[in-house]
């Protein structure tokens, strides 16, 4: 249980901006999509993802995704399914 919280707590320490761009992921969007979707720049996108993966202690991003539909409806709602 400890685990799931320290995790769920990640996932609330990401940016708005942040988060946008681990749902982007979770549906499968390319970093050319999620530019697009958000109306940034490819090079934010990607410096975007950097600073994810180094605030979750992660190394790919298939493990953002991972995380992101594992505990995302916990950060959204405050609720555990």
């Amino acid at each position: 249980m400890a685990t799931v919280q320290r995790d769920e707590n990640r996932l609330r320490a990401l940016t708005p901006r942040q988060r946008e761009v681990c749902r982007a992921l979770a549906r499968g969007r390319s970093n050319e999509q999620i530019a697009a979707e958000l109306g940034i720049s490819v090079s934010t996108v990607q410096n975007h993802l950097h600073a994810i993966l180094k605030r979750l202690g992660l190394q790919r991003r298939g493990e953002v995704m991972a995380e992101y539909l594992l505990h995302a409806s916990v950060v959204a709602t405050g609720r555990r399914r």
